[in-house]
């Protein structure tokens, strides 16, 4: 089994994957010091050659990578969506040093939305405010 975890910066996407248990984690900000663009492609190989290795084990993939990963073809079994309120996303960012990036905000959510398009309802999704 396969859950993806997905939401924007500083939505508690890391902090949820350490509640759940899994057979392995992925945390696709380990892949970056590949660079943005391969990153994602390091991840993705990975995270398949888990699955091809380990098909009755269960594994989470977690970050921002996520959405590109899916729209790639990376199939996983559930979908769970961090959300976050504009503040606490703010705070957290604040906490950490960091910046929200509103034109990243904008690409990662259109990328996820062409993946729920071309999978087409099949995936579960559930969402978690937090």
């Amino acid at each position: 089994m396969t859950t993806a975890i997905f939401g924007l910066s500083a939505t508690g996407k890391t902090f949820l994957a350490s509640k759940l248990h899994a057979d392995k984690k992925i945390h696709t900000d380990d892949y970056m010091e590949h660079g943005f663009e391969m990153s994602m492609y390091h991840c993705l190989d990975a995270a398949k050659k888990y699955q091809t290795e380990n098909p009755s084990c269960h594994l989470i993939v977690e970050g921002v990578q996520v959405a590109r990963m899916l729209r790639k073809g990376f199939k996983v079994d559930k979908v769970i969506v961090c959300e976050s309120d504009v503040s606490s996303r703010l705070n957290r960012h604040r906490e950490r040093g960091t910046k929200v990036n509103p034109g990243f905000d904008r690409t990662l959510t259109k990328i996820f939305n062409e993946w729920r398009f071309m999978d087409d309802g099949v995936t579960p999704i559930e969402v978690i405010k937090n």
